[in-house]
């Protein structure tokens, strides 16, 4: 359980570097348009993804590692982006997303704790 609550949290550093990353690339021209967001968008999907292999883990952590990458992508990433002054993005916003990626992991250990206790 704690291997999943870890993973969770990489997941969610891997979602806002990604998410990082893909902003400063397409910005260079200072805009940054729908599009561009759009593609944005896909940067939880990749650190899932990636997460999982790197991780060598189940096809069934990355279905739970979705959801998880896009709710760590609303809550802490994207409401740190608009808030955040502009110097200190690339510390705060990742210690930020480990920290979402373990809240969000956490209903997924209860249940799983839960479901081997019924088991024994």
């Amino acid at each position: 359980m704690l291997r999943l609550w870890l993973i969770g949290g990489v997941t969610g550093t891997g979602t806002s570097l990604l998410f990082l990353s893909f902003y400063y690339l397409f910005t260079f021209d200072k805009v940054f348009s729908g599009w561009e967001f759009i593609l944005s968008l896909c940067s939880p999907a990749i650190a899932a993804t990636l997460t999982t292999v790197l991780s060598k883990s189940k096809f069934s952590t990355t279905i739970i590692l979705f959801p998880i990458a896009y709710l760590t992508f609303l809550i802490p990433i994207f409401g740190a982006s608009f808030g955040a002054s502009g110097n200190d993005q690339l510390v705060q916003i990742p210690f930020l997303a480990f920290i979402g990626g373990i809240f969000w992991t956490t209903p997924f250990v209860v249940t799983k704790g839960i479901i081997r206790l019924i088991r024994k």
